[in-house]
């Protein structure tokens, strides 16, 4: 139970931003024996004292810190710069680092491309940081990308700092094909298209998809409305 505390404790400091800390813990059935090894062993076998005292030595070390976000995009030429800022400012929102959303030169290339980010002081928050992939394909889909894939990863220069470094796949911009209805029986399909306010050529967003549900759930006419998109996951499915 102890080892698996301090893993606990470790875990905390890990997610706060400070993987480097250190966690030991010390147990005697007095509160002498807390200070020498020797003594807890041998009170132990006495059977001395009627309790067990416990005592955990933190030494968090240095903070984490998340030096640089590195955003890599497979889109057109045109849109890398745009896309690249949006992003950016994505992540400034995530992460609540006002410096994210300002692109730098890429301190290893000197190049300005756009999509290299060089916060101040931002603790590199495991899990906060790792969540942010999901957050960014979930951003990219409300701008009408819904096949964008996002991978991450996180790399350590072994002196604190961490590069977090996105590769972003399939984000091209997707229209909305035919809207396909089934199931109705007994409401009129131009009820139920006027509801949806979904339109052939529009941008696929999923703010769209799910107010048209809403819309559609709030007539009161049907039991459930599920929206499904057959084409989304065909790489060579065309736009739309």
């Amino acid at each position: 139970q102890l080892a698996s505390d301090v893993e606990r404790i470790r875990d905390a400091y890990r997610r706060a931003g400070y993987r480097a800390a250190a966690v030991t813990v010390e147990a005697a059935t007095t509160p002498d024996g807390l200070d020498s090894g020797a003594l807890a062993a041998g009170l132990a076998l006495a059977d001395a004292g009627e309790g067990l005292y416990v005592r955990f030595h933190i030494v968090e070390g240095p903070p984490t810190l998340m030096i640089r976000a590195v955003l890599e995009l497979d889109v057109p030429e045109p849109d890398q710069l745009p896309l690249c800022g949006r992003l950016l400012g994505e992540l400034s929102q995530e992460l609540g680092d006002p410096e994210l959303a300002i692109p730098k030169p890429d301190p290893v290339t000197g190049k300005k491309t756009g999509c290299v980010a060089i916060p101040k002081h931002l603790l590199y928050k495991e899990d906060d940081v790792t969540a942010t992939r999901d957050r960014l394909r979930d951003f990219l889909f409300k701008k009408a990308r819904p096949r964008a894939l996002v991978d991450f990863e996180a790399a350590d220069d072994g002196n604190g700092h961490v590069i977090a470094h996105y590769k972003v796949h399939g984000a091209t911009v997707v229209t909305l094909g035919r809207v396909v209805v089934r199931g109705n029986f007994h409401t009129h399909l131009s009820i139920i298209e006027r509801e949806l306010r979904l339109q052939p050529g529009e941008p696929l967003t999923s703010d769209a998809l799910a107010e048209g549900a809403r819309h559609l759930r709030n007539t009161g006419l049907f039991d459930a409305v599920n929206i499904d998109l057959p084409d989304l996951c065909s790489a060579d499915s065309a736009p739309g």
